[in-house]
């Protein structure tokens, strides 16, 4: 006779409130730590059967110390749990994720005065961590946690790393439902997140909001037309000006991955439209004696305007690049965001683009930015210049190409460069 089910073998960490309170308060939060690492340790730890078993009493464990009163979670907790949460659904069965996320959300929507702001910090951190782990599996309250998320964002004015917390999460639930995400609210987010680019004073949160435009471009297909892209690059151009050097990566990697979405390799000058209406004939048939005559209404200006998508070739892309470097009124911190968001869209491309095209490529850096008038007739751009071009070729193309590819890229400097500049 098989014996009955019970409780997994393998014990699991429980948290001691009364233990926990009954320190003095500069020692709560060093306990609370330690019990959370711990935890985060023991679900590492635990195979897919022993997740699905512990699931139910690690979850207790979480919720439990997320509604503490005091001590407030601190960002090293905040990460442990959010580790511990993307454990178990990550490997174990998700039959508990569902309502695991409307709790989260009960604690993000809760209204509570800034006492309990921590809290719901470190809720949104964690439905950030469960939908990039497992956001396939719950993709129908996608939308009701990005509107919690754009919602609570109000209450965070006065609270950078919330704000930053909060983009962190949308983008992870970007990542996680890819491209299952609705219109509508991946566009509020959208705006949301180019409106904090241009008017947020924090690096922290200007960052975090490109890094989201960046998941947002990479996984939907819902912001590939030309007018969205200039809008974003107009936001994004103020950050690559900024004087955070991690801004400015955010802000080139956003900007890089918008390029890359838009590639094409046939790409021509007119670019695809969507939502085209089929072509009428120019002249109409005469109409037979006793035939009725179709009445043809007017359709709906919002309905026939086309929507044209970005499709850029190559040399489109790096044209792109270098009329924002060689602007006269970029500085030269925009300069040298430009150059990073030529590295990151190269290798972006691939190893088979930049192979077959390295030509191109090359024929471009040396024509269209070192020879560009406003980069020779200033000595300092002359020479930045000429040090980001070897970078990109030496250390960015030139690792990407086989031997076969580095033996045609030198012959090409030969012929098309050293050969013309000697002569000339």
């Amino acid at each position: 006779m098989a014996a009955p089910e019970s409780t997994p073998n393998v014990t699991y960490p429980e948290l001691d409130i009364q233990k926990l309170h009954s320190l003095p308060s500069e020692q709560q939060d060093l306990y609370l730590l330690t019990f959370t690492s711990d935890l985060a340790s023991h679900v590492s730890a635990l195979d897919a059967d022993g997740a699905s078993a512990h699931q139910i009493f690690v979850k207790k464990e979480l919720f439990q110390i997320l509604t503490l009163a005091s001590p407030a979670p601190t960002r090293a907790i905040r990460n442990n749990l959010g580790r511990s949460f993307a454990g178990i659904f990550a490997k174990g069965d998700r039959k508990l994720l569902y309502e695991s996320i409307h709790e989260l959300i009960g604690i993000v929507n809760s209204a509570k005065g800034d006492k309990d702001l921590k809290s719901k910090h470190a809720a949104v951190h964690c439905l950030g961590t469960i939908f990039e782990a497992s956001g396939d599996s719950v993709i129908s309250l996608a939308s009701l946690a990005c509107t919690s998320l754009l919602r609570v964002l109000k209450l965070a004015q006065n609270h950078a790393g919330f704000r930053g917390t909060i983009f962190k999460a949308l983008g992870n639930i970007f990542r996680g439902i890819g491209g299952s995400a609705d219109e509508p609210v991946t566009r509020d987010v959208w705006k949301q997140a180019r409106s904090t680019i241009s008017n947020d004073k924090s690096f922290f949160v200007q960052a975090s909001a490109c890094w989201c435009l960046e998941q947002l471009s990479r996984e939907t297909s819902h912001l590939d037309s030309s007018s969205d892209f200039e809008k974003l690059q107009t936001a994004l151009l103020k950050a690559i000006d900024s004087t955070s050097p991690a801004v400015r990566h955010a802000a080139a990697s956003c900007m890089s991955s918008m390029l890359v979405r838009g590639y094409s390799d046939s790409s021509s000058k007119e670019a695809v439209s969507r939502g085209k209406r089929l072509k009428k004939a120019s002249k109409k048939q005469p109409k037979k004696d006793g035939e009725e005559e179709d009445v043809q209404r007017p359709g709906s200006p919002a309905l026939s305007r086309p929507i044209t998508q970005l499709s850029l070739g190559l040399l489109d892309i790096l044209k792109q690049l270098s009329t924002q470097y060689c602007r006269p009124a970029a500085s030269n911190r925009a300069r040298a965001g430009i150059s990073v968001c030529y590295i990151k869209t190269l290798k972006s491309l691939g190893d088979n683009v930049v192979r077959t095209k390295y030509g191109e490529i090359a024929s471009h850096l040396f024509n269209d930015l070192s020879s560009h008038p406003l980069v020779i007739h200033n000595r300092y751009r002359q020479l930045i210049t000429r040090k980001y071009v070897r970078i990109i070729l030496e250390s960015v193309v030139g690792q990407m190409l086989g031997e076969t590819g580095q033996i045609n890229a030198a012959k090409f400097l030969i012929k098309n460069v050293i050969t013309e500049s000697s002569q000339t």
